[in-house]
């Protein structure tokens, strides 16, 4: 006889693939948060969505650190200096442990 556990029937399997990278940011995070790498996973996936449903405006999806008032005046200059596409390629690889959503 094995023991395997019975399917679950409350709820869906979603399957993700992930680079190492993303895997190990993961982990990293959900360490932190005291929490197992799925429930933290499925718990910043729902809080992002939430906040997409309160505001789906295109400047909701565009927050980012160059919205941040921390920047002095060179590190601003020296940001807006990088080619927008550029820019938005950094944010996408950068999470915020302040919020889920606050890089897109």
């Amino acid at each position: 006889m094995t023991n395997q556990k019975p399917p679950a029937t409350d709820g869906t399997r979603i399957t993700l693939r992930l680079t190492p990278a993303q895997k190990d940011l993961l982990r990293r995070a959900a360490d932190v948060a005291g929490m197992p790498v799925s429930a933290f996973v499925l718990q910043s996936a729902a809080q992002a969505a939430e906040q997409l449903l309160e505001d789906p405006s295109p400047a909701a999806l565009v927050k980012g650190v160059e919205h941040l008032p921390t920047f002095t005046k060179p590190a601003r200059q020296r940001w807006e200096s990088i080619p927008t596409n550029i820019r938005q390629r950094l944010l996408s690889n950068v999470w915020c442990g302040h919020c889920s959503v606050c890089v897109r």
